[in-house]
């Protein structure tokens, strides 16, 4: 079984997209050492590579807990 690394993020144009490309550059290296990838909280268009198995819009982070239920049903 492949490990799996999640990423959580929030962007769009007032927050930036800093966040978002240091993690596209994780994940890259993450999936060329044969990591499952996922990606929660970023709409689509903001995802410039393929590196990720999934990208989901849901925000799983809710006053700083993590959906944990949620994110075992999904990956």
């Amino acid at each position: 079984m492949k490990k799996k690394i999640i990423f959580l993020c929030d962007v769009n144009e007032k927050i930036g997209f800093g966040h978002i490309n240091r993690i596209n550059n994780l994940a890259k290296i993450f999936y060329f050492k044969g990591y499952e990838c996922y990606l929660f909280g970023v709409e689509k268009k903001y995802v410039s590579n393929n590196f990720y198995k999934k990208i989901f819009t849901k925000k799983i982070l809710n006053n700083k807990n993590i959906n944990l239920n949620f994110l075992k049903k999904k990956i």
